[in-house]
């Protein structure tokens, strides 16, 4: 059948005189009739469309031409040619008559006649009959109608039908020789999509064909065409390209049909059917299931429909090739000043799209099409190959203010070839493409597209009411068509969507479990059929199937099934680990180690998380005199290799401290001979936003300065820092680099000394401005420690104030400050939130009743620290923490987060692992697979020693690993960017959104330990849609935000260059743990020992009634009852 042209009514007033030559086939012979000129008068005409373009998106005016779906049930249509014929005119004077004694002539030699239609006649049967083929008359124009058909051909295609949903569908890539191309280009120009009138076709270039046929990733054998068998011409095509297409919010790799197009002779051979049953075999073939495409008549079922709209540039033409008429008491001079279009555009800034403005108009685009429940998603590849321009092809064109691109907008080439007209040819047609508004207004916009349109002598433009075009259509005086455009998606289901729809992240939960369910029958069954009848076969099918389920619900032990119990000591290293760092670049953190008071040693990860291999090339020593304190990975200048900060104290005195600069190398490291004496311990920070790493120190005489790296990286200059303090700096000296204000730009927070005596801890906040390029005092600094109800929280000299930690302990998308505060009975928790303090507990009480209290060093020049991380995949992150209790007794304990109760409980794992030497304990990843093991430290007669304990991975979890980089110009994932932020927010499958913050490396001093990346986890709950939000210390204050990520992944964001987030690059990759890969394998193997059973046990039963000479005829009962 024959996908039908748009139409648009137009009266004619008085419109004599013109000639009609039309191509009546009515029966199995051909026959062309002239009718009187004279008698179309005052009747209503419609003109067609050019756009008959198939696979449109529900987003977009997407290129691919229409597919013509020839019907099954044309086999049945000669039979009521003669029938129609007889009755399509009345008898007298308007009946159409053969010569007397003249035979049916075939289509070769045609007999022309002239008959007299009457007006009446015209209006009610000629649009009828003059169609470009029988089938087209039996096609349903609306909904209504297909409820009433039989679709004998699509009721056996996996397509929804008119009582369910909708289906979806898969892409497919075309590869062709020039030469089969041009034989493509005579078929479509001979065969395709024609209006009702026989008056216009598709023109369609060879460079068009070319554009749309070749996109990156086409296949060869997805180009199909059929031959005749003796003359070897071209008779029938077909053909699908690749796309990736977002529905709701499922990415689903699926295909493109198009150009389904058949000869004219052919068109109730059923051809069409041949055609896209070998397609779909070939794309099943690629392992793809679903595909897209559009059509003009109305099928099982569409997902969404759309109308065509025209606006006219050169009227005076289309009227005269009767592609649209006057209206009524319109002439031809006021039609034309109608539509009349100005020379120049408006918009300044309005230029054709550069090799330089690709990748920013394609991330407008990206980021467009997130607002609409059916779109595609384009790589940059695919992007600059369908919006390059080419002449006579598609045309593209961005607004630039400031040397930023804010706007685009496009439209391809799309000509019709005029017949039986003596002066023109063809109609120039332009089709509205893909258009982006941020700054100008999309009528602006599209208001200059015309004008570039109308420059460039195009007839007329056409666009669908889809997207926001509703907004320019009637404003910029287009046309409302008749016409519809039908939207349908193949073994697919979703709700209908509107046209122009944005996206609704509501859930979709039983529509997605539907899908799911649909998907795995898909896959595990394999569409395997068996036409033999019953014996024990029919039995290992069924089994089989059973299998496949049991497989497809257990299936998440192979994908994301997992949560985690500790499991013995994997290894034991000497030494005291005090920094990660990928020294390898292998992407596993590799561990630098305090191997005696002077000297660092490095261990590298081993893949497969077994244990470390020591690389001895990279050792430092320092003076013997030097003990070295902490360790802090940062980049001073600015190369591909990490630095080291390395703080160290003097053996006889620890007052004073040194800061020794370590610069790294693919073999070693060279630590500078200058030192930079200091209080305290230092903390990394780019002071100056550079994209180097600079420190932050406490000086004797009670300042703060900044190191900051030069312009080589290899010296400092000191310069003084947060100069007007409102109190002193509190000792031991604490700032910390994290976003407190939400706005993931890392702010400094420093802890202060409120009253002299320090029995008050307050915090001040400095923060980057962007105007003066400085860091200034934030108005509104965080509260006094307090206690609820606004009493001052004083302490005593015996209280201890630990580190803060910077974590979102209530998952509100905030990060939360908790301050430890340990007094002589009992340890509390500060925290600082939405704009208050609450107190957290910590019930330290364990499942026996024994009371544990946290080991903490006691000297006064001294703090502690806690580690947070999200070990149980909860979305709260927990605390890891070496308890003692009475007898002495150490343990590491996990500190379950309860936010509602604003409790930390032990954990009823009980301890990880009982020692009394254990010091310290901090998370690690031995595998790099988002499931934190634990590091325990000991010291054992002043020996220390660092043990790693690995997690067992046995429950679902869903999460992304996160790690924002260094900004450096090339990829690499080696360092972590000191203060930067992350913002999660994730959409699950009931329509909760949840928001998740993270920190990372927001503090480098005192043993801080923190991981280089973050963990964000949502447990066994899936995700319907996501969103990452990033920040990093830039004076531009730049944000990144990304979409549709993959979960069970390794995130890095490679913030490069820091001020142009559009330009930062993000790679994720899927992470395949060691305990999937193995329950992976159990599973099918289990698999295929069950089958072999079964398959042995009917072979066994099969023999011995053969043996014992029973009726053969018994075996279908057996293999029933094995049912």
């Amino acid at each position: 059948d024959q996908s039908n042209y748009d139409r648009r009514s137009v009266d004619v007033t008085n419109k004599t005189g013109t000639n009609l030559n039309k191509n009546y086939i009515a029966g199995k012979e051909a026959k062309r009739r002239r009718y009187d000129k004279s008698e179309f008068t005052n009747h209503k005409v419609t003109y067609p469309s050019v756009q008959r373009m198939g696979l449109l998106y529900v987003v977009s005016n997407t290129m691919v031409a229409c597919i013509c779906l020839v019907e099954a049930e044309m086999d049945t249509i000669y039979n009521n040619h003669d029938k129609d014929r007889n009755n399509a005119l009345p008898k007298e004077n308007g009946d159409l008559k053969k010569s007397s004694g003249a035979k049916d002539p075939s289509p070769e030699q045609e007999n022309v006649s002239v008959v007299t239609v009457p007006e009446y006649h015209v209006k009610q049967k000629l649009f009828t009959l003059l169609t470009l083929s029988d089938g087209y008359r039996t096609q349903p124009k609306s909904i209504e109608a297909a409820r009433k058909k039989t679709f004998h051909f699509w009721d056996t295609q996996p397509v929804p039908k008119f009582e369910e949903n909708v289906l979806s569908s898969e892409a497919v890539e075309p590869n062709k020789k020039i030469e089969d191309m041009e034989e493509t280009y005579m078929l479509l120009q001979e065969n395709y999509v024609e209006d009702e009138d026989n008056m216009f076709r598709f023109g369609y270039s060879l460079e068009f064909l070319k554009w749309a046929l070749k996109p990156p990733g086409w296949q060869s054998d997805w180009h199909i065409g059929v031959r005749a068998k003796r003359s070897k011409k071209l008779i029938g095509f077909i053909s699908a390209i690749p796309a990736m297409i977002r529905i709701y919010n499922r990415l689903i790799c699926m295909v493109e049909i198009n150009f389904l197009c058949v000869h004219k002779k052919l068109r109730s051979k059923r051809v069409a059917p041949v055609l896209i049953r070998e397609v779909t075999r070939r794309v099943n073939l690629h392992g793809i299931f679903q595909a897209v495409y559009t059509a003009g008549v109305v099928l099982p079922r569409p997902v969404s429909t759309c109308r065509y709209w025209h606006r006219s540039l050169n009227p005076k033409k289309l009227i005269d090739v009767r592609f649209s008429q006057l209206g009524k008491n319109m002439t031809v001079q006021r039609t034309m000043k109608l539509y009349r279009l100005p020379k120049e555009v408006r918009t300044a800034g309005f230029r054709r799209i550069t090799e330089a403005d690709m990748e920013a108009a394609f991330l407008l685009l990206e980021e467009y099409l997130k607002k609409f429940d059916l779109a595609p998603v384009y790589s940059l590849e695919q992007f600059k190959y369908w919006f390059t321009p080419r002449p006579d092809v598609v045309d593209t064109y961005v607004v630039e203010n400031d040397g930023v691109v804010t706007d685009f907008a496009s439209f391809y080439t799309l000509p019709s070839s005029v017949m039986h007209h003596p002066v023109y040819k063809s109609i120039h047609a332009a089709y509205a493409f893909y258009n982006v508004a941020t700054k100008t207004s999309l009528v602006d916009l599209m208001h200059d597209i015309l004008v570039v349109a109308k420059n460039a002598n195009y007839d007329v433009f056409n666009a669908l009411d889809l997207m926001d075009n509703k907004v320019f259509l009637e404003k910029l005086k287009f046309g409302k068509g008749d016409g519809h455009l039908h939207y349908y998606l193949y073994n697919w289901r979703c709700p209908v969507i509107p046209p122009d729809k944005h996206r609704n992240i509501k859930a979709v939960f039983c529509i997605q479990f539907l899908l799911m369910l649909h998907f795995w029958k898909g896959i595990m069954l394999c569409q395997i059929s068996y036409s033999g009848k019953g014996t024990y076969f029919s039995a290992v099918l069924r089994t089989l199937y059973a299998l496949s389920l049991i497989i497809s619900i257990s299936g998440c032990a192979v994908l994301h099934c997992d949560s985690s119990k500790l499991s013995d000591i994997v290894t034991e290293i000497d030494g005291e680990v005090l920094a990660y760092v990928d020294l390898d670049r292998d992407l596993f953190f590799d561990l630098v180690v305090k191997v005696e008071p002077n000297i660092l040693q490095f261990y590298l990860a081993k893949k497969n998380g077994s244990g470390f291999l020591l690389a001895d090339s990279f050792t430092i020593k320092l003076l013997w005199n030097r003990n070295i304190v902490n360790v802090a990975v940062g980049n001073f200048d600015g190369d591909m290799y990490p630095d080291l900060l390395v703080t160290t104290k003097d053996i006889v005195s620890t007052n004073s401290s040194k800061v020794h600069v370590c610069f790294g190398s693919e073999r070693h490291f060279f630590c500078d001979s200058q030192t930079y004496d200091i209080e305290d311990e230092p903390q990394l920070v780019d002071c100056n936003c550079d994209q180097k790493s600079d420190f932050l120190a406490l000086l004797s005489n009670g300042s703060i300065a900044c190191f900051i790296s030069g312009r080589s990286g290899r010296q400092f200059v000191e310069q003084r820092f947060m100069v007007e303090l409102a109190s002193p700096v509190r000792r031991p000296f604490s700032v910390a680099f994290v976003d407190m204000t939400g706005d993931l730009i890392p702010e400094l927070v420093l802890m202060t000394d409120t009253m002299k005596n320090g029995s008050l801890v307050g915090f001040e906040v400095w923060t980057i401005n962007e105007t003066s390029r400085s860091w200034v005092h934030l108005d509104g600094d965080i509260e006094p420690l307090q206690e609820p109800r606004k009493q001052l929280l004083l302490l005593s000299s015996s209280t201890k104030i630990g580190q803060p930690l910077f974590e979102d302990f209530n998952a509100d998308g905030l990060i939360d400050m908790m301050v430890p505060v340990l007094t002589e009975n009992d340890l509390t928790m500060m925290v600082w939130s939405e704009g208050r303090w609450s107190v957290w507990t910590l019930n330290t009480t364990d499942s026996d009743g024994v009371i544990w209290r946290l080991v903490v060093d006691l000297n006064q020049s001294s703090t502690f620290s806690l580690q947070a991380g999200d070990y149980l995949h909860s979305g709260y992150p927990a605390l890891l923490a070496v308890l003692e209790n009475a007898n002495r007794q150490r343990a590491v304990f996990l500190m379950t987060n309860y936010p509602l109760l604003r409790q930390f409980r032990i954990d009823k794992r009980l301890p990880f692992y009982r020692d009394p030497s254990l010091t310290n304990a901090a998370f690690y990843d031995l595998s790099e697979d988002g499931f934190l093991d634990v590091m325990l430290l000991r010291n054992v007669s002043g020996r220390s020693s660092s043990l790693f304990i690995l997690s067992e991975r046995t429950l679902q979890s869903t999460f992304l690993k996160i790690q924002i980089c260094w900004p450096l110009p090339f990829d690499n994932y080696l360092m972590s960017w000191p203060g930067s932020s992350v913002q999660l927010q994730l959409t699950a499958w009931r329509g909760t959104v949840n928001t998740y913050a993270g920190a990372l490396m927001y503090s480098t001093a005192y043993k801080s330990l923190l991981l280089p990346y973050k963990v964000i986890s949502t447990g066994w709950h899936g995700w319907n849609d996501n969103r990452l939000k990033v920040g990093v210390a830039a004076w531009s204050k730049a944000t990144f935000e990304k979409h549709d990520l993959m979960p069970i992944t390794r995130t890095y964001v490679n913030p490069y260059p820091a001020d142009k987030p559009k330009h930062w690059k993000l790679t994720q990759m899927i992470i395949w743990s060691r305990t999937r890969i193995i329950s992976g394998s159990i599973l099918v193997l289990g698999t295929i020992v069950v089958l072999s059973i079964i398959i042995l046990f009917m072979e066994i039963r099969l023999w011995r009634m053969k043996l014992l000479g029973e009726d053969e005829s018994l075996i279908p009962r057996i293999s029933t009852y094995y049912r």
